[in-house]
Order: structure tokens, then sequence, then C-alpha cells
């Protein structure tokens, strides 16, 4: 199961597309999903990820030759070891994207299939493309 976003008007993507863990794509393969049930579960995830890299930031590692190449290229070399920590209530996340997705501002499609509602029912496969688009409204208007 593929899972990719996009940002309607920009060609590159804000994530490269990825798929879910083994455990959790267990978890939702060949079973009916509640939109809603869907994004709660991707926002968890996503919290939990944050956090994790949050905490490997504070650590101070040492670069390869790679990571220096891979850092001129973006024209930031970052070794991290950062004290900043940016709280994320799970909660209030999993209500932001709930919300933003009711007032429009991102659409959710399941193999070529717009999930137009919250409660709307739809089934994942071990081969389902999973796309979510967030909409950018027009300058000035």
């Amino acid at each position: 199961m593929v899972i990719e976003s996009k940002v309607l008007g920009q060609r590159k993507r804000p994530y490269e597309p990825w798929e879910l863990d083994s455990l959790e794509q267990a978890k939702l393969e060949g079973k009916e999903i509640v939109l809603r049930d869907f994004l709660k579960q991707m926002v968890l995830q996503e919290v939990e990820a944050f956090h994790v890299r949050q905490e490997e930031r504070k650590l101070c590692r040492l670069l390869t030759k790679e990571d220096i190449e891979k850092g001129k290229a973006i024209g930031k070399i970052d070794s991290a070891a950062k004290d900043f920590i940016q709280e994320v209530d799970p909660i209030e996340a999993v209500e932001a994207a709930l919300l933003a997705f009711a007032d429009g501002f991102y659409y959710v499609f399941v193999d070529d299939v717009q999930i137009e509602k919250l409660d709307d029912v739809f089934r994942l496969e071990p081969q389902s493309h999973v796309l979510f688009l967030r909409l950018v409204p027009l300058a000035g208007g």
C-alpha cells in the first residue's frame, strides 16, 4: 500500500511516497475503514514519527561523506544536536486534520476514487494507492 501527498499547483511533493510498516498495513488491508478513523491513525502515526525524529536530533552524530554531499546539495549541512523541542498534542493534531478535511483544505483519494466525507467507508488492499491532495487558495482570492 503506497501513501502519497501532493500540493495542487506545485511540482515538488511535500513528502516522498511511503508505505506503512507491515504491522500497520496488516491491520488495514482487506478491511473496511471509515475515513475519519484512517485519518486519525495516519495523524497519530506521524506525530509519533515526529517525536522520534526530535529525539534523534538531540544526539550529535558524525557526518558521513554522503551526509555532507546531501547537505551541500540542499544548502545546509546539519549534524543535529539541537535541544529545541516542539510540543505536539496528538489529540489537537487529529482534530486539526479532521477540521482541515471538513473545510476542504485537502482531498483524499483511494485507488483514484475520491473519499468525500469523513464517515465514508472504503477498503484498502495490499496494492492500494492513497493520495492526500492539499489544495492551495489562489493568491488574492
